[in-house]
């Protein structure tokens, strides 16, 4: 069950990560310049990043909750 509570800890700092992301988006967008374009690049492959590490920690969750034992081992399957 720990797993769970880690998986779901990670969860909740990606949104935070996300909404301050997408919060200074949102401050880019108001000021053009192109040292501020580059920014928002590196913001928004920043917000992938968290997007994909996201989708693989719900991948890892759903195999955690049909697996019998309600275990995942993310090194060595046959270790559980």
């Amino acid at each position: 069950m720990a797993i769970r509570v880690i998986l779901k800890r990670r969860l909740e700092q990606i949104d935070k990560s996300l909404d301050k992301y997408m919060a200074k988006l949102e401050e880019t967008d108001q000021v053009e310049s192109a040292c501020i374009n580059l920014q928002t690049v590196k913001i928004k492959d920043k917000i992938a990043a968290l997007n994909e590490e996201m989708q693989r920690l719900k991948e890892i969750e759903v195999g955690m909750l049909a697996a019998p034992d309600k275990q995942v081992s993310l090194t060595d399957p046959d270790s559980r």
